[in-house]
């Protein structure tokens, strides 16, 4: 089969990586770009940095991989024994963060805002390991290429749309000039649709995407 059908036959397994990676990159850019902007008015500048120490465990993921890779359940698959359970994990945080971080972080309770994002990012770090891996063992060989590929496109829309484009839609100056609002984005609302969103793809994965798949062979 030449390259350019194996490619069409796989697309749909691509464009899921770079929404699973669009899933990573969503908080990066909530957590390090809007936070800090939008709360700044309530917030000193060491609160603000605290805040962003959520992303640490992006940078010692290291440490927890080996576990993420030999602890699984082999009936349920290898890969999707981390992904399900870590993106339902990530939808009950949202959930719970949805109706009160926006209070917390004008209340400036950064001790518990920043165990929260904490966790979010660590469960999130859990299923980029997983997602790295199955990235390699989903695709053939010949669309292998695709799989860092598929990242670095699916970080970029993610932190795009959490930063650039939600500081503009939950600025009132911008919306009122353009869109004759004062808002179209709350902090509300984005975090409920990333929750939603989570919840649709990995109901998606438990159904529609087998761990393993026998068509690679036939490839």
């Amino acid at each position: 089969m030449s390259h350019s059908k194996i490619f069409y036959k796989e697309l749909p397994k691509i464009l899921l990586l770079i929404v699973l990676y669009a899933l990573q990159g969503l908080p990066i850019g909530f957590f390090l770009s809007s936070i800090p902007v939008i709360f700044k008015k309530y917030l000193t500048y060491s609160e603000i940095g605290v805040i962003m120490m959520c992303t640490m465990p992006f940078s010692l993921k290291v440490l927890w991989s080996p576990f993420v890779e030999f602890y699984y359940s082999e009936k349920f698959g290898k890969r999707r024994s981390w992904i399900v359970p870590m993106q339902l994990i990530l939808c009950g945080l949202l959930y719970l963060l949805k109706d009160n971080l926006e209070s917390w972080l004008i209340d400036r309770q950064v001790s518990l805002v920043s165990y929260l994002l904490t966790a979010v990012i660590f469960v999130i770090t859990c299923q980029d390991i997983a997602v790295d891996s199955w990235a390699i063992e989903m695709l053939h060989p010949a669309n292998a290429t695709y799989g860092s590929s598929s990242q670095s496109i699916g970080h970029r829309i993610g932190v795009f749309f959490s930063s650039t484009l939600f500081i503009s839609m939950n600025s009132p100056e911008f919306c009122k000039r353009w869109f004759g609002r004062d808002e179209l984005w709350t902090l509300k609302g984005f975090l409920e649709a990333y929750c939603w969103l989570t919840l649709a793809v990995t109901l998606y994965i438990v159904i529609f995407v087998p761990e393993k798949d026998a068509e690679i062979l036939k490839l």
